[in-house]
């Protein structure tokens, strides 16, 4: 199949596969660049979420503990609070490690685009700050508030585990033992969480490589030969 060594644009001005390749990449840069903004956007706000509802539910417990109502009722609508908080943040824990991996691999996108620039004008190396490296960075927590929800989390699992045993002897108060089981068991969870969220981030590494040097890093390869061309 013959080369394209140019392609004829606007009247009277000709351009090179290499001014194509150039004008791609420059709009590819700023999609990737919008995504990325975008999911951060995504995940802080879904975090945000998670506290607004967990702060409306704190205050809708502490008003409704001052109507008249038994110490069991109460207790029953608390644990099924605590428990629709808890799916909730399990399901914006899941959402923001996603998301995090998701931002990573906009990230090394943009460094791969900002490579091929740094390769072909040397001159401009110096003033590159970040690295360009296709595995900068890491594949790590990306949102601001990331442990929010690890924290949400565990504090309710902790509660629901205080709660149903309140109930189920029948008291009004926990004693210290109970209290303690449930800070022993919040930060159980929260360590389980951070034990997940680092498996996830070395699983996205190891399918990060094997896709690059399957596809990401050949089709980069014939794309620069084919410019030099």
């Amino acid at each position: 199949m013959p080369k394209i060594k140019e392609v004829r644009g606007k009247p009277g001005k000709k351009e090179t596969i290499s001014d194509i390749g150039v004008k791609f990449l420059l709009e590819e840069f700023n999609a990737v660049r919008s995504f990325k903004e975008q999911s951060v956007a995504i995940a802080d706000k879904r975090v945000d979420s998670l506290l607004t509802f967990a702060s409306a539910l704190a205050a809708g417990l502490g008003l409704f503990s001052r109507l008249n109502v038994s110490t069991e009722n109460f207790l029953t609508i608390a644990e099924a609070g605590v428990l629709s908080l808890l799916l909730i943040g399990v399901i914006t824990f899941k959402q923001v490690v996603d998301r995090s991996i998701l931002i990573v691999d906009y990230i090394r996108s943009i460094n791969r685009i900002r490579a091929y620039f740094a390769e072909r004008v040397p001159q401009i190396q110096p003033y590159i700050l970040m690295p360009i490296s296709h595995e900068f960075p890491s594949y790590q927590w990306q949102s601001s508030n990331h442990r929010i929800p690890m924290v949400i989390n565990g504090i309710a699992v902790g509660v629901i585990v205080i709660i149903g045993n309140m109930l189920f002897v029948n008291s009004v108060s926990p004693n210290l033992i109970l209290l303690a089981i449930g800070i022993i068991v919040a930060l159980l969870i929260y360590n389980l969480q951070s034990l997940y969220a680092r498996r996830s981030f070395q699983i996205a590494e190891r399918k990060s490589r094997e896709m690059r040097a399957i596809s990401l890093f050949k089709s980069h390869q014939d794309f620069r030969e084919a410019t030099r061309n």
